[in-house]
């Protein structure tokens, strides 16, 4: 890329961070990855930055779309099965579009943004608030779903409590905030 003169676009993650901010993260704000993916993700910023070529990474979250397993799928898969779902409560994220995230990296090109910006839908909520708002929009709202602890669900790599990413410098960046996360999942569930 540094030897044709292209820019490079890193997506990342929110798991490069630990969850533990009352906040939102900023951009400016020092990474402490809890899990092996959150440090290969690190990993991978830090070689882009130190690549020599004009780079842009982009740190998303809750990531879900078409053509490959995700959350939402998942739960209108168990929802419909009769299984039952016990979902985690007491993690805050932004669920993500993929499509709105490709129209901000689409968007963010004519700017020749770089640096690191974060990069997701608006709002936040929890796992459990997601599945309820999955199911709602499906129009399974009479499935019941039962709020857990992250003890209670123990995962194979530790997640971030709050993992939730401030919009501020992408905003005043592209000029407008990026769609609320509710509005973008109506969206991907009529086209499923």
């Amino acid at each position: 890329a540094e030897r044709v003169g292209a820019a490079i676009v890193y997506i990342s993650t929110d798991y490069v961070f630990d969850g533990e901010s009352d906040r939102p993260y900023t951009e400016d704000d020092g990474p402490n990855p809890m899990s092996v993916y959150g440090e290969s993700k690190l990993a991978g910023e830090a070689e882009v930055a130190d690549s020599g070529a004009e780079y842009l990474i982009l740190r998303t979250a809750w990531l879900y779309g078409h053509g490959g397993r995700n959350f939402v799928d998942t739960v209108l898969r168990l929802a419909q099965a009769g299984e039952p779902l016990r979902i985690v409560d007491d993690q805050r994220g932004q669920p993500t579009y993929a499509r709105d995230l490709a129209v901000i990296i689409r968007e963010l090109a004519p700017v020749a943004a770089t640096g690191i910006l974060n990069a997701t839908n608006s709002g936040d909520t929890t796992w459990y608030g997601f599945a309820l708002k999955i199911l709602e929009t499906a129009g399974l709202s009479q499935v019941e779903v039962e709020p857990v602890s992250t003890t209670e669900f123990p995962r194979p790599a530790p997640r971030p409590r709050s993992s939730r990413l401030s919009l501020e410098r992408l905003q005043w960046t592209l000029g407008w905030m990026p769609r609320p996360w509710h509005e973008a999942l109506v969206e991907y569930m009529s086209e499923r």
